[in-house]
């Protein structure tokens, strides 16, 4: 099978590739890196004419901001982007379209986190949805909880969870902010990929959140990065800052038994990990 994928800067579109290239043949169409030029930021996929693949992952995104012109710039990119990836699949003959959304699409206004980027992502899906539709393209729609690994890639979008492990590493307090007990989902990397390639194996259509089999309280992923690394620090709430707030996930048990997986990384698994990459350096 030949898969395009889109997003060759993405570390986690690179991970997927990674994976998927043991058995296909793996191209990248992107700003830098990529075999194909591709800038979603310009609306135009000036993709060359003659190429054909099997199926295309979209991994490219861009995560906004609070400044106008990020604004704009998520929704040309997550939106419009998306709905030009529908157009270059179906340039190339692809019957497949894998869009690599986020659990943020899920937001709705009055959740803490709904931005314009949660609804660039929302938009984006939408448009793809409706195009594939209309001229005939599987679609499979995923949308991920946070997502982390054991490359340094994934700090700049998880900050608090590497956060945690740094102190923990270094036997340092967790403060958290707040006196909430916030809750989030972590999904591994490895996870995610295998989520893409069983879904491609199996040509499962829709959409679906994707996410770890449980959400953890913030202390307990200090207390699990404490154990894991060996060492003795505390989990300090600072009641006079704002609370983080909790981030639950939706089930993907369902998703799971459609595409016949089970989770192969949990929490204690990836930190594990985490410290295993530290420790080679």
């Amino acid at each position: 099978m030949r898969v395009l994928i889109v997003g060759s800067s993405s570390t986690i579109g690179r991970h997927i590739g990674g994976l998927l290239s043991r058995e296909h043949s793996v191209y990248y169409a992107g700003r830098k890196n990529a075999d194909f030029f591709l800038n979603l930021e310009r609306q135009e996929d000036h993709f060359p004419a003659g190429e054909e693949f099997d199926a295309v992952i979209h991994c490219a995104a861009d995560f906004g901001g609070e400044r106008e012109d990020d604004f704009f710039r998520s929704e040309i990119v997550n939106a419009i982007g998306s709905l030009t990836v529908a157009r270059i699949s179906r340039k190339v003959g692809a019957n497949h379209l894998v869009l690599l959304s986020s659990s943020s699409a899920y937001y709705s206004p009055g959740h803490p986190f709904f931005n314009a980027y949660a609804l660039s992502k929302r938009h984006g899906d939408e448009l793809a949805s409706l195009y594939s539709q209309k001229f005939g393209i599987a679609l499979t729609v995923l949308r991920p909880t946070q997502v982390y690994g054991t490359d340094d890639g994934y700090r700049i979008h998880q900050p608090l969870f590497y956060h945690i492990i740094g102190q923990a590493a270094q036997g340092k307090d967790v403060v958290v902010h707040g006196g909430n007990d916030a809750v989030r989902n972590y999904l591994h990397i490895d996870d995610l990929a295998d989520v893409a390639k069983r879904v491609l194996q199996k040509r499962v259509v829709g959409t679906f959140p994707v996410s770890s089999q449980r959400d953890w309280a913030l202390s307990e992923v200090a207390k699990t990065a404490f154990d894991v690394f060996g060492t003795q620090g505390k989990i300090v709430f600072d009641t006079t800052k704002a609370d983080v707030f909790s981030l639950a996930a939706p089930d993907s048990a369902s998703f799971y038994d459609k595409i016949e997986m089970i989770e192969t990384v949990d929490l204690r698994q990836g930190i594990e990990r985490i410290k295993m990459t530290r420790s080679a350096r």
